[in-house]
């Protein structure tokens, strides 16, 4: 499943944002929902085309393995009195319950269409539904190599589907290099007196190519480097340079001379979801 536009840019905002940008919040959710659709909702996550006859029916999600999310139940959409005639159901969304207004969260097709009759209900079966992204643990990355560490990805899931605890908001943010890929970021990364993690702000969340979301670097930053250290990957860390929160693999890596000043223009590192 993949998710709208409203769950990457509140994802984004959360990690990202401070303080403009909002930290996620279920305050008003106590469950999710699924519903069917008779058209892609897309990314904006549009409720036109929902298949309002057939209800919403609550889900549940297991334990977050392999950074993959999935139903733990069955879901059961009854058809008992249908009588609208050439209804077929084309996607499924994932929906919370937010008093507020409800939000959608992920969508995806359905393997095969289904035709709406009221003498057979429509069955979503266990582990039928997943949801998850790219991670650095992937043989194949996405073709930006742009990826939140597996922690951050299993963090994710867990609150946004689990409505588990929401980790704090991080207020500020620092960039690391590093001279080989390390999925933690807790080796390899640059040492000496001239290297020291430099600062990082941010732009606002905005639209990135395709149907990616986005937040991009705001002005320029300059790391010096004192020795002959070849730059594989670069990390970006909260505030208490505890937490890794994004990676970056350079691949190729770059040879980083003596002496030479390692510069990131404006708006070239970039932190997606698709």
């Amino acid at each position: 499943m993949r998710f709208t536009d409203y769950a990457k840019n509140g994802i984004l905002n959360h990690y990202f944002g401070y303080p403009s940008g909002s930290a996620w919040t279920n305050q008003n959710v106590s469950k999710m929902t699924a519903a069917l659709f008779s058209a892609d909702p897309t990314s904006s996550g549009s409720f036109s085309a929902e298949i309002t006859g057939l209800g919403r029916e609550d889900i549940s999600f297991g334990s977050v393995s392999n950074h993959v999310i999935t139903n733990n139940q069955s879901i059961t959409f009854s058809t008992s009195g249908w009588s609208t005639p050439n209804t077929v159901a084309t996607h499924l969304a994932i929906i919370d319950d937010d008093t507020a207004g409800n939000n959608m969260i992920s969508y995806a097709p359905l393997t095969n269409s289904i035709i709406v009759d009221s003498s057979k209900d429509i069955k979503i079966d266990i582990d039928a539904l997943a949801v998850g992204f790219d991670t650095n643990s992937l043989t194949a990355t996405v073709a930006t190599d742009y990826a939140f560490p597996d922690a951050i990805v299993d963090e994710i899931l867990g609150f946004v589907y689990k409505l588990s605890t929401i980790p704090s908001q991080p207020t500020g943010w620092n960039l690391s290099l590093h001279n080989q890929e390390s999925l933690t970021g807790n080796s390899h990364e640059w040492s000496g007196s001239g290297y020291s993690r430099q600062s990082v702000s941010w732009n606002a969340v905005s639209a990135g190519s395709g149907s990616f979301r986005e937040v991009t670097s705001n002005g320029q930053i300059t790391l010096p480097n004192q020795t002959d250290t070849p730059a594989a990957m670069w990390g970006i860390w909260d505030q208490s340079n505890s937490k890794l929160l994004a990676i970056h693999d350079t691949d190729p890596d770059k040879t980083v001379n003596t002496s030479d000043t390692v510069s990131f223009a404006d708006q070239s590192i970039k932190i997606s979801i698709d």
